[in-house]
């Protein structure tokens, strides 16, 4: 894939909602989150992935994965800086946009597949539940696998839902230094991407 395109056309007063939303920049928030996890590791008190689930640290955790797939667009994909936004709505979470004309925005919902904390749960599992959004067909699906062990992403089949594309991303080193992003599942022409997590602005 060459590039992400942007899905639907927003109105007047909509667009002009959206400029109103803080827009951050991506590599700068994960060069802070690393910052500030790297410090509590250094002082014994390691914040874990797991931990941010608490209800007075999800919103940090939605911040963390917005601006985590964000990175990875931006580097895999759209191959230029993009910017995001918190916004949820009735079938997104927040909002990316980039350079072009009249700058594109997606809309983006957030999901997260945890097994070890939830049995029940599974990659199959959770994309079932896509079902239900039959007319989201302006909304791109970001959801983080967060699992161990050995995963075959070519054996994931894409499930039946009016979602405009599906990509999942997973972190493939003990440190998180490193990321993996794989999709679109709706698409024949699947690719996978190793991205590093940023260690400078730019």
């Amino acid at each position: 894939m060459t590039g992400m395109r942007p899905f639907g056309k927003a109105g007047r007063i909509t667009l002009r909602e959206w400029e109103r939303l803080k827009w951050r920049d991506p590599r700068a928030d994960l060069l802070a989150i690393g910052l500030v996890e790297a410090e509590q590791g250094r002082r014994g008190t390691p914040i874990l992935h797991d931990d941010l689930r608490c209800r007075e640290l999800r919103e940090f955790l939605y911040l963390k994965q917005a601006a985590l797939f964000s990175h990875c667009i931006s580097t895999a994909i759209i191959k230029a800086p993009v910017a995001y936004a918190m916004h949820e709505a009735e079938d997104y979470d927040c909002l990316v946009r980039w350079r072009g004309q009249h700058f594109p925005h997606a809309r983006v919902q957030l999901k997260e597949v945890v097994p070890h904390l939830n049995p029940k749960a599974s990659i199959e599992v959770e994309l079932s539940k896509l079902s239900k959004y039959a007319n989201s067909s302006q909304t791109i699906v970001a959801m983080h696998v967060n699992q161990t062990g050995p995963l075959v992403y070519s054996d994931i089949k894409a499930p039946a839902t009016g979602m405009a594309e599906i990509w999942l991303y997973s972190s493939i080193s003990a440190d998180q230094g490193l990321w993996f992003l794989y999709g679109d599942l709706r698409s024949a022409r699947r690719e996978g991407y190793e991205i590093p997590w940023p260690t400078t602005l730019r």
